[in-house]
């Protein structure tokens, strides 16, 4: 929500809260090469598990809402908005670090709660 000027009160502007609406989403699913085959990143007491390497990289991007990440059968799902997403970005991302990965089920577009 963002805030606009609309009245003075006392010589200041007083924000007035707007509603903006939330913008749609969509879901990617990904299958992973290689997941289970390199199922830590690091070495030693820094060791972490891919799937938390691959989620904190992906939440890391503007447009991804959700991250999910299926080790078991090495699959990310992904919710992120349709207007801002760049699905092929993501693939090229996993591929460098290692995941070949491809897009499972097309992107479907699902509604964004208020």
């Amino acid at each position: 929500m963002t805030d606009r000027p609309t009245r003075i009160d006392s010589h200041t502007l007083t924000p007035e809260p707007t509603r903006e609406s939330k913008p749609e989403t969509i879901t990617v699913v990904l299958a992973l090469n290689g997941l289970k085959e390199h199922a830590y990143v690091g070495g030693g007491c820094c060791a972490i598990t891919a799937a938390d390497a691959i989620e904190q990289e992906l939440r890391s991007w503007p447009f991804v809402t959700r991250v999910t990440v299926d080790d078991t059968n090495s699959e990310v799902t992904l919710s992120v908005t349709k207007r801002d997403s760049d699905v092929d970005a993501i693939v090229e991302v996993l591929e460098s670090m290692g995941y070949g990965a491809t897009v499972q089920v097309p992107p479907q577009t699902t509604e964004t709660p208020s």
